[in-house]
């Protein structure tokens, strides 16, 4: 049977570092609410500000896949397996942490705010040789929902988790979407709003949808930007991880 659960825009953690404002649908760092620790393989979902000149410094990651999606601005990435990239909106990052890997990320601008969304899925697989991938995937989702990153499918990005898929679709006119089918579809907003299911959903919000029977459709207002995660609950390497 179909479980429709929503966390709203306030219901989300928040965090204020000044130079760094946060916002964790799931429980991250010192935030924790039993029940909330990820949904399926998808284990963070965080929506980062950071302002100029500022950026994490290098600290470590492993057996984690590590999606970065660029909303404003430009990041930049560095680690100790001598990989660098700048990250801007139309390009979809992943980092494999693997086995272990240093890594930091900081905003050089000098006057533009940084607005994105880190997302951790977890793999099927440990210990793997950390890897960066990079991909311009602007053609995959200008009007139209696109796969951009997954272990089921081709997609730009390969992930380490063969039941988990990341979709993005950013409209200029309202139009309608069609879900993929998963035993989980996560669903967020990250730019105007959305309608399902009879309700419309603000920017911000989440939907986490359990064992949906037939493939879905939504509607999305003009100027947005929505984010999909289908994905299930069969990797376990990670299971320290949950609650």
């Amino acid at each position: 049977m179909t479980q429709i659960d929503v966390i709203s825009p306030a219901d989300r953690f928040q965090g204020d570092l000044g130079w760094l404002k946060s916002f964790h649908i799931f429980n991250f760092a010192e935030n924790y609410i039993p029940g909330r620790s990820g949904f399926g393989d998808l284990l963070v979902v965080n929506e980062d500000y950071i302002k100029p000149e500022s950026g994490f410094g290098m600290h470590p990651h492993r057996d984690m896949e590590i999606v970065t999606w660029v909303l404003a601005g430009s990041l930049t990435h560095e680690d100790n397996a001598g990989n660098k990239g700048v990250i801007v909106p139309g390009e979809v990052q992943r980092m494999s942490a693997g086995s272990g890997v240093l890594h930091s990320e900081y905003n050089h601008s000098p006057d533009e705010e940084i607005h994105l969304l880190q997302m951790w899925v977890l793999p099927d697989v440990n210990a793997v040789p950390p890897r960066y991938d990079q991909e311009n995937v602007e053609e995959l989702i200008t009007d139209k929902l696109g796969c951009i990153a997954s272990g089921q499918f081709d997609a730009p990005i390969h992930l380490h988790n063969k039941n988990a898929s990341l979709y993005v679709g950013r409209y200029k006119q309202a139009s309608k979407i069609e879900f993929p089918i998963n035993e989980k579809l996560f669903v967020y907003v990250a730019a105007g709003n959305l309608e399902f299911d009879g309700t419309k959903y603000s920017q911000g919000t989440s939907l986490l949808i359990s064992e949906p029977n037939t493939s879905s459709t939504a509607l999305c207002s003009d100027d947005s930007e929505i984010v999909i995660w289908s994905t299930s609950s069969k990797a376990r390497a990670m299971s320290r991880y949950r609650d």
